[in-house]
């Protein structure tokens, strides 16, 4: 790929970044993986470990996966590698408060002093990041500078929403992140809560139903409100083995903002630890701040 590179400029994301294969071989995208430990067993997100196999092992696995960040060699020497054949390089993260991995990127690109490179916080995750990446390589392909690019993603970060639809609480207590308690009481009133991110990127609870349907409702109104005040230009749904939920979506979806997705695919291993199977989440990227005062979606 290095050899026959399409464009003067590389780019490069992580695993947490939700992009069809099509889409990452097209733009010569670099996507370093993170790794998942399942007891004793480590596998490489999306390339030693895919969905299909991640989910059997999720029900299946006694030790419940627990995920974790490539480390600064792994940076360093693909910095090193791609250095050598682009003229500068830009890269796209999961946000550091949900992993180290954009912190290990940032000590890589620091040790680099002899070539440009400019290491992004996107402050989202999955499709979020996913609409972002794919903003900067078709920038890249356009002919656009590296500043200019660069400029531009950090800016979009603020423009760009994530809501996700978890299915089932059960994974979240596995995972450690919700008590068994809480996930008894959810589980006997047949909780379903959207998860988001909020404008620093940390994970939160943005509001919840007590049925798929119910949640889709929300999300939609959420989305709607997001067209009327700020005018969402793209969008993506990623699922975790929710073919049929993930379909409805963008039926709803096509109806509501009179165009297609983006994409629709199988959200990465790593983000699936936490959303579990049957999640379904909807980015939107907008024109507008979506953060701005008057924008209120709760």
């Amino acid at each position: 790929m290095s050899q026959k590179r399409k464009y003067p400029i590389a780019l490069v994301v992580d695993s947490v970044c939700d992009l069809p294969k099509e889409v990452i071989d097209y733009y010569q995208i670099q996507m370093v993986p993170l790794y998942l430990n399942f007891g004793k067993s480590q596998y490489l997100d999306k390339i030693t470990l895919k969905a299909d196999q991640f989910y059997t092992l999720l029900d299946t696995t006694e030790d419940y996966p627990v995920s974790a960040q490539p480390g600064l060699n792994t940076f360093q020497n693909l910095y090193h590698f791609l250095g050598t054949h682009y003229d500068s390089i830009i890269a796209i993260h999961v946000s550091d408060k949900l992993s180290g991995t954009w912190n290990a990127s940032t000590k890589a690109a620091e040790r680099m002093k002899d070539k440009k490179i400019s290491v992004i916080n996107s402050r989202h995750v999955s499709g979020s990041i996913g609409l972002l990446a794919l903003t900067a390589a078709r920038m890249i392909e356009e002919g656009r500078s590296h500043d200019e690019i660069a400029e531009t993603i950090e800016s979009l970060s603020k423009n760009t929403r994530i809501f996700v639809s978890v299915n089932t609480l059960k994974y979240m207590v596995k995972g450690g992140r919700v008590s068994p308690v809480l996930g008894l009481v959810g589980k006997a009133m047949n909780l379903k809560p959207i998860v988001s991110v909020d404008k620093e990127g940390n994970s939160k609870l943005y509001g919840k139903a007590f049925s798929k349907l119910g949640n889709m409702k929300k999300i939609l109104g959420f989305v709607e409100e997001l067209n009327r005040k700020c005018s969402v230009v793209s969008y993506n749904i990623t699922h975790a083995h929710a073919h049929k939920t993930a379909k409805a979506y963008e039926e709803s979806l096509m109806k509501l903002l009179g165009k297609k997705p983006e994409y629709i695919m199988e959200v990465s291993p790593v983000v699936g630890i936490s959303a579990g199977v049957g999640a379904v989440s909807v980015s939107v990227l907008c024109e507008r701040d979506t953060w701005s005062p008057d924008v209120n979606i709760k």
